[in-house]
């Protein structure tokens, strides 16, 4: 300091605030007694330093862009309008301070430090202020001060994380700086509230980067005051809201998937709890989600399902994924339906299996038409076997103590009628020991009678009796019979040219046995190089050729290249005895190919050596359509259950994440900062 200020060094000794000269290079040129106990320095050690030894650097920049202002109007200012401000102890030490400067007519600049009162304040104000500062230098996020004419007076590094400049590059500059061009009235009404000494919450606002690209962000402004109360500035909390926001989005689509489901979607604890309840399981169990949120899962299972219900939640639990789970649920009339359920298990953050999501899907309409599919097949077979079968009813005729003394024919069809030469109105009403007398009725009586009594059908295959409506000739037959209430329905087909047949095939050549058992598809014969040397009229209704036109010619030309290599295979795998079976594609004569299954089987000469192969075609063409189109829609409802199982436990992991992040929100809003 220059000479002329000396007459007022003892003045200046004894005011109660740390007092400190610098020149306008920024090096100090005298200290007070104050200011050796306020930052713990002798005199020495500070005449002569540059003025950041004891202030932040903050502090000379704002002087040094303001430098000319100050002289202009050369009146005191306290820091409290420009920077936020921390005094450097000389133990390392950092505490808050308040700074006033005032211009001295010798040219320097006097710095009036106000500090802790006593040694015992000051030191806990330099721990104090040494642990806010760590906060703020340390936070996600970003710690931004600022006058209420916007200046930045203080940037932490969570800051420069955030937008890209540095302090150096940021810290005087206009906060307008952040924000985009049609965002320019936002910081009018900031200022407005935090001058009127209220904060500003949780303000959902879009800001600029260094490198143009915007970023949503959630800021809290909070008043700075001087120590007479008056608002002086503002402490801004600026938090990146990207990662919230996309989480958001997602939860609100899965959100919607979820409620937009028809599945029935189910939360619920490991202990069975539920904890949440989409519409559609409102629609399908028919309680509202008031009614079964907290209320056990068991309401909805049927009291023969528990071991089945028990034995998939200990699977859950240890972490399991069970899928499409054919069972029963019951809804809140009482009523059953058939569902497929698919469980997956809930993690808390630690991976911890903490619960259970739910997949109902109700199968009703499955199961109907499965149900549906198969009384039609059997209602078929039924029909064709009442029209081509000798079919008829026999009710029980019983003495008085209840014994089964006979059978009376009620009714008849008509293959019955022709097959026992009997006109229908002179069957129905007989009895069968009128009919069928001796040994041979008594032992059907005998039989008809055990169905009756023990509801056990009667199966003969093969059966030989004497017919002796047919003059007593031996025959043979294949026999059903079944109870029908009080009445027997009984059918019978005469097998005795198939079992003659079969006798005389027996001791013939193999190839003509085959012939036999595939007479209804497609036979045929191939030489050792694989050449038609016959083949069974059927081919032109199945597969479209003329049997003449392929003899003498080879079966592979014939055979889909693709599928060429697995029929020579299935080829040389058959031998005497044994049939091999194998399936590809046919060329029909329209060029179309159709799917077959083939059956073949080796055929050798005297001496054992090959010599051809007897083999049958199946023409499964539609079957196999109808398959593939049964996989490919499985395949789509079990993409789509995966689907909604992945997306609800990432709905639940982003609703921890956003539980997560609006503590820390909070947090961040009680900070002293």
């Amino acid at each position: 300091m220059s000479p002329n200020t000396s007459r007022f060094e003892k003045l200046l000794e004894a005011v109660p605030d740390a007092l400190v000269g610098m020149d306008q290079q920024g090096v100090i040129r005298f200290v007070n007694r104050q200011s050796e106990l306020l930052f713990g320095y002798d005199r020495d050690q500070l005449v002569g330093q540059p003025i950041t030894t004891l202030v932040p650097e903050t502090l000379w920049q704002i002087y040094t862009q303001h430098r000319h202002d100050y002289f202009q109007d050369p009146r005191t200012r306290s820091s409290a309008l420009e920077v936020e401000l921390s005094g450097r102890h000389h133990n390392g030490g950092q505490f808050p301070i308040h700074v006033s400067m005032s211009h001295i007519d010798t040219g320097d600049v006097l710095l009036v430090i106000t500090g802790a009162g006593d040694v015992t304040t000051r030191a806990a104000a330099v721990r104090n202020a040494g642990l806010v500062e760590a906060l703020v230098e340390y936070a996600d996020d970003a710690i931004i001060g600022v006058t209420l004419e916007g200046t930045i007076t203080s940037w932490n590094p969570g800051a420069e994380r955030l937008y890209g400049y540095s302090s150096q590059e940021i810290i005087g500059r206009s906060l307008a700086i952040l924000l985009p061009e049609d965002r320019g009235d936002e910081l009018a009404g900031v200022a407005e509230e935090v001058r009127a000494g209220r904060t500003v919450a949780h303000l959902e606002a879009t800001r600029v980067r260094k490198d143009g690209t915007l970023v949503p962000v959630s800021i809290t402004v909070a008043p700075i005051r001087a120590e007479d109360g008056t608002v002086v500035g503002g402490s801004s909390v600026h938090r990146d809201v990207t990662a919230q926001r996309q989480g958001l989005q997602a939860d609100q689509s899965l959100a919607a998937i979820i409620e937009g489901s028809d599945d029935a979607i189910i939360g619920r604890t490991l202990d069975g709890t539920i904890t949440s309840w989409n519409p559609a399981a409102a629609t399908m169990f028919g309680y509202t989600r008031e009614e079964i949120i907290g209320r056990p899962a068991d309401l909805l299972i049927p009291q023969e399902r528990g071991r089945e219900a028990r034995k998939v939640a200990a699977q859950v639990s240890a972490g399991q994924l069970v899928q499409h789970l054919e069972t029963t649920r019951v809804r809140k009339d009482g009523t059953v339906f058939p569902v497929s359920i698919t469980l997956s298990p809930i993690r808390d953050t630690d991976g911890t299996v903490v619960g259970a999501s739910v997949i109902y899907r109700d199968t009703t309409e499955q199961v109907q038409a499965a149900l549906a599919v198969e009384h039609a097949r059997d209602t078929l077979q039924a029909t064709m076997d009442s029209l081509l079968d000798p079919h008829v009813l026999l009710e029980a005729v019983r003495d008085p103590g209840g014994q089964i003394v006979d059978f009376v024919f009620a009714d008849a069809n008509p293959a019955a009628c022709a097959y026992n030469r009997i006109p229908y109105q002179d069957l129905v009403g007989s009895r069968l020991l009128d009919l069928q007398p001796g040994i041979v009725g008594h032992g059907l009586l005998d039989q008809y009678r055990q169905v009756v009594q023990s509801g056990e059908p009667l199966v003969l295959d093969d059966f030989a009796y004497a017919q002796e409506l047919l003059g007593g000739r031996e025959r043979r037959y294949d026999v059903r019979a079944v109870r029908v209430g009080e009445r027997l329905s009984y059918t019978w087909r005469d097998v005795t040219e198939r079992h003659a047949v079969a006798a005389w095939l027996a001791e013939s050549q193999e190839h003509f046995r085959l012939l036999a058992e595939h007479a209804s598809d497609v036979v045929m014969a191939l030489s050792a190089d694989r050449r038609y040397q016959w083949v069974s009229g059927s081919i032109a209704d199945v597969l479209g050729w003329p049997a003449p036109a392929l003899l003498g010619r080879v079966i592979d030309e014939f055979i889909h290249p693709e599928d060429l290599a697995v029929f020579q295979d299935a080829v040389a795998g058959s031998g005497p005895g044994r049939t091999a079976h194998t399936e590809f594609r046919f060329r029909r004569q329209d060029g179309s190919y159709r799917r077959v299954l083939c059956h073949m089987r080796l055929k050798v000469d005297q001496d054992g050596a090959p010599a051809g192969v007897f083999g049958g075609l199946v023409d499964i063409h539609a079957r196999k359509e109808v398959e593939a189109q049964e996989m490919a829609r499985l395949a789509t409802l079990e993409r789509f259950q995966r689907l909604a199982v992945g997306r609800e436990l990432k709905m639940i992991e982003l609703q921890r994440e956003i539980e997560r992040l609006t503590s820390l929100v909070h947090g961040a809003d009680a900070d002293p900062q």
